[in-house]
């Protein structure tokens, strides 16, 4: 494929997590990934204890509709040869998507499952515009993104991939556990980008998702092995992602590599009912 074509005007997608109560304690790895242990309230009672973990991603913006294969991403830490925590990575999957972010990764190590909320916010840079649907007609005088978020289940495996050693290098290595979404699972929740502000750096009104519309995670699994009494944990994991269309204006007839927006993901997590 021809990278020229693809933009090089990458937006911050910014990650905003939080628990339901307020004590809790963050344990930041890395910007890449994010993890939050805690205890929240159950809404049967008592107190769930509570660790998630949750990595940032990019945007692209692809108005040309280039096809564009995604490297494997990779959930970092600063540890050992191989820069890759527990040898983890997302596989990532091709798209031609007009714009389109990262497959981001949630896993959750909590015995419950829990309802994901999201809150996004968007605002637009340079000239373009975001809007919370298609134009009418399939076309707009101004340069325009309009999609969705959204997030489904996805399954370990174990496999073979490219990841980066701790020098930056890659190098092709086995035993590795890839996560892979289920975009096609019929419990995959879609909401709304919603519009930017108007102008450039202007932030739009933050959109909630309907809690009737929230994702449930499931729980993690626990096995004791009844010899040596130790009991290991097996995450529950959801991808997430943005992923719409660039419209490029009928007044431009080109996209100029400033035409961008940043759009923020805020996940709430809730010990489900």
């Amino acid at each position: 494929m021809n990278m020229k074509k693809l933009l090089a005007g990458i937006c911050t997608g910014a990650l905003a997590i939080s628990l339901a109560v307020p004590a809790f304690a963050a344990n930041v790895t890395n910007p890449n990934s994010t993890t939050f242990t805690g205890d929240v309230a159950s809404n049967a009672g008592g107190t769930v204890s509570v660790s998630v973990r949750a990595a940032s991603t990019k945007l692209y913006v692809n108005p040309y509709g280039v096809s564009y294969d995604l490297p494997y991403g990779e959930v970092k830490t600063a540890a050992a040869d191989f820069d890759v925590d527990e040898d983890l990575v997302i596989a990532q999957g091709s798209t031609a998507a007009g714009f389109f972010s990262d497959v981001a990764l949630i896993e959750n190590n909590s015995t419950s499952a829990l309802k994901v909320g999201v809150t996004l916010t968007t605002t637009e840079k340079g000239a373009v515009k975001v809007v919370a649907s298609a134009p009418a007609g399939g076309t707009a005088s101004d340069n325009t993104l309009y999609g969705n978020f959204e997030i489904t289940s996805a399954t370990l495996s174990t496999g073979t991939a490219q990841v980066s050693k701790a020098d930056g290098s890659k190098e092709e290595k086995t035993g590795v556990s890839i996560v892979t979404p289920n975009w096609a699972d019929t419990n995959k929740k879609t909401f709304a980008i919603p519009a930017g502000g108007g102008t450039a750096g202007t932030a739009g009104s933050a959109s909630v998702m309907p809690a009737a519309n929230q994702y449930t995670l499931a729980a993690a699994t626990s096995t004791t092995d009844s010899m040596t009494n130790v009991t290991t944990v097996t995450p529950a994991y959801a991808a997430y992602r943005l992923t719409g269309t660039a419209l490029i204006g009928t007044t431009n007839n080109a996209w100029p590599e400033a035409d961008v927006a940043d759009v923020v993901v805020a996940l709430t997590f809730t010990p489900a009912p």
